[in-house]
C-alpha cells in the first residue's frame, strides 16, 4: 500500500534543490559491481550532451560508493550526480522521478523495478535473470544489453525525448504489477504451486 500514496514532487525538488524543469533518473541498490552503476555513469556522459538539466541520482549505500564518487569527478560530471544514501522514502523519490534505471550484470528478482512499476515510472534495465520476467520490453520499460553503454544511453534519451510514451509506459507499469506482482497475486500463484506438486504426489 506504501507505493499507491500521494506525494508532493515539489517537495522532493526542494529537498534537492532541483530546477523546475529538472528530470530525475534513479538508480536504487546497493552501490556494488554486480549492480552496474558504473556504465550508468558512463552512459550518463553521453545523455547530459542533450539535456543538461537532468540529475542522477544514486540511492543507495555500498562498497563502491567511493570509488563511483571518484568516476563522476573524473568525467566531470559532479554537477549531474547525487548520492543519497541509504533512504526509507522511496516511494516518495519515485513519485519524483522520470525513470529508474537498473544496469545490473546480473540479477533476481528485482523488488526496485516492480516498485517502479507500482509507482507508474518507466523501467530502464538490463535484460538479465529476472528482469527479463517483470519488465515487459517496450511497453512497461526497455531492456538492454548488459555493459552496453550506446543502448543505456539510447534508452535513456528516448524516455527523455518521448515523454508522453513515456508516461503510457508508467502507467502500463501500474497495470503490469496489478496483474503480477500484487500480494493477493503472489500468494494464489503460490498456492496454486503448492497445489500442482501435491496432486502429482498424490497421483
Amino acid at each position: 500500500e506504501k507505493f499507491h500514496g500521494q506525494f508532493d514532487k515539489k517537495e522532493v525538488y526542494r529537498e534537492f534543490s532541483l530546477d523546475q524543469g529538472c528530470r530525475m533518473i534513479v538508480n536504487i541498490a546497493r552501490l556494488a559491481a554486480q549492480k552496474g552503476q558504473k556504465y550508468l555513469i558512463d552512459a550518463a556522459s553521453f545523455v547530459v550532451k542533450r539535456f543538461k538539466s537532468v540529475k542522477f541520482f544514486f540511492i543507495g549505500e555500498g562498497e563502491l560508493e567511493n570509488e563511483l564518487k571518484t568516476q563522476v569527478k573524473h568525467q566531470g560530471l559532479q554537477d549531474y550526480f547525487i548520492f543519497t544514501g541509504h533512504r526509507t522514502d522511496i516511494p516518495r523519490l519515485l513519485s519524483a522521478s522520470d525513470m529508474l534505471v537498473m544496469p545490473s550484470l546480473f540479477e533476481g528478482l528485482c523488488f526496485a523495478a516492480i516498485e517502479a512499476q507500482a509507482m507508474g515510472v518507466p523501467v530502464i534495465a538490463t535484460s538479465v535473470g529476472g528482469m527479463r520476467r517483470s519488465i515487459v520490453n517496450g511497453k512497461t520499460g526497455i531492456l538492454v544489453k548488459p555493459a552496453d553503454l550506446n543502448a543505456l544511453a539510447e534508452a535513456m534519451l528516448w524516455i527523455l525525448e518521448h515523454p508522453q510514451q513515456a508516461r503510457e509506459m508508467g502507467l502500463a507499469g501500474k497495470k503490469h504489477f496489478r496483474e503480477f506482482f500484487t500480494l493477493d497475486k503472489m500468494i494464489k500463484e503460490t498456492e496454486m504451486l503448492y497445489k500442482k506438486f501435491l496432486d502429482k504426489t498424490n497421483a
